[in-house]
């Protein structure tokens, strides 16, 4: 078996800089732009409090997906989800975006840098 980095030209490890810029931009298929609209809009349905302890994974076929940091927040969410769906739908749809579901999940992990 050849070694990769003894053939030819020795291509060099990606920078993790230009790594996360190009991950970030392909984000669950999703634009940055996108991305940046979605926790935009997150932060006006739901205000400050709670976006700072979820937001938004992905909307895909009509679902909302939201993560939370804590088993402690998706309890918070899951008493809160008929009002959330109400106000996303009211704010997406002025956007363009149609949901008809949200879903929480565990796994947002918070680090403050947002």
């Amino acid at each position: 078996m050849t070694d990769r980095w003894a053939r030819g030209k020795k291509k060099q490890p990606e920078k993790v800089g230009h790594l996360a810029g190009r991950l970030i931009a392909k984000w669950k298929g999703q634009t940055q732009k996108q991305h940046i609209l979605y926790q935009t809009l997150w932060r006006q349905i739901v205000g400050e409090r709670v976006a700072h302890h979820t937001r938004i994974d992905h909307i895909r076929r009509g679902k909302l997906v939201v993560l939370a940091e804590s088993s402690v927040w998706m309890n918070e969410l899951t008493f809160l989800k008929e009002k959330i769906k109400i106000e996303a739908k009211n704010f997406l749809s002025a956007n363009g975006i149609s949901i008809d579901d949200v879903v929480f999940k565990l796994g947002y992990n918070h680090t403050g840098r947002e």
